[in-house]
């Protein structure tokens, strides 16, 4: 089913990109765990400011015990200002990567 929602999207350094404030309804990060960690900027303040009123944040990274990946909750503790619409941690293999779980 089409929804014929007009989508405008910016592939870009997040370091050097100004993301704005409330200025999207929807930003999602896929596999950003290390720069999540390692940005100097306040990641979670940056994302929350650029969502417009009622905005989606969505996140999908690996979680674990490396520095550079989410820890447990890590997510929850960082956004508690946002109503959390879907959240868990789960143990699986990689679609890209058969065999390998994390």
């Amino acid at each position: 089913m089409a929804a014929h929602v007009p989508l405008d999207s910016v592939l870009e350094d997040l370091d050097a990109y100004e993301v704005g404030r409330a200025k999207w309804d929807l930003i999602a990060l896929f596999y950003m765990h290390a720069w999540f960690h390692e940005s100097q900027r306040n990641v979670p303040r940056l994302l929350v400011e650029g969502l417009n009123p009622g905005g989606l944040l969505v996140i999908e990274g690996y979680a674990g015990e490396e520095a550079a990946y989410y820890q447990t909750n890590e997510l929850l503790r960082s956004f508690p200002d946002l109503k959390i619409v879907h959240y868990e941690d789960v143990w699986d293999e990689a679609d890209w990567a058969p065999g390998h779980e994390g």
